[in-house]
């Protein structure tokens, strides 16, 4: 898998997979011990018409959307999760067939191959 694949392959199974997940929960809360603000969130969502319930689910889309590209950002090393002058840096590996770097030094950014796919 190269770094190309793996931004797709987050794309078509993370990013799709919580948009589903979050908008099912809105549609129907799942368990017997329903939190009540997920059940107070289900209930205003399932009232809502079919236009408003479309800009929802593009604000969760744009939140997931967001939400991969700053971790993408952190990956490559151009945002940061550490306070102070001294940050680390992530190398992220795939190990199957081949063994690849996904976040080259010298290559595309994953954070650039996610946007220029929105």
């Amino acid at each position: 898998m190269n770094t190309e694949e793996f931004v797709e392959a987050i794309r078509r199974h993370v990013r799709q997979g919580c948009i589903e997940s979050v908008i099912a929960v809105l549609e129907n809360v799942p368990g017997r011990r329903r939190p009540q603000n997920r059940q107070q969130r289900s209930t205003w969502f399932r009232s809502l018409d079919p236009e408003n319930r479309r800009y929802v689910e593009e604000v969760v889309a744009a939140a997931v959307d967001a939400t991969i590209f700053h971790l993408f950002c952190v990956l490559d090393g151009v945002g940061a999760i550490e306070d102070g002058p001294d940050k680390g840096t992530f190398e992220l590996r795939y190990h199957g067939k081949t063994d690849e770097i996904l976040s080259p030094s010298d290559g595309d950014f994953l954070h650039d191959l996610y946007r220029s796919r929105e």
